[in-house]
């Protein structure tokens, strides 16, 4: 599920991350059958954080996919979609 980001949650995002404009990992090429497009990402995301964890690298967001896609348990991630923050969730 993708819902856009209120504009009290944005305000949250960046007391928790002061840089998140400028913070997280950029998913420039996403496989339609790859574990970040089961995540709901999408080629051009910038992916902020993972079940609260913060991300600085591509390397961070497949390290906090791995086993938490298709484990059933609901998981959140916050994005930059297209200039705005976005939160999806997955399972």
């Amino acid at each position: 599920m993708i819902r856009p980001t209120t504009a009290s949650l944005i305000a949250a995002l960046l007391l928790a991350w002061p840089a998140a404009a400028s913070a997280g990992a950029m998913m420039h090429f996403v496989g339609p059958k790859s574990i970040y497009a089961k995540a709901g990402l999408q080629s051009g995301d910038e992916v902020v954080s993972i079940d609260g964890k913060p991300v600085k690298s591509t390397g961070d967001v497949g390290a906090l996919l791995n086993g938490r896609v298709g484990s059933g348990k609901t998981y959140t991630m916050e994005v930059v979609r297209g200039g705005k923050p976005w939160t999806l969730t997955f399972k």
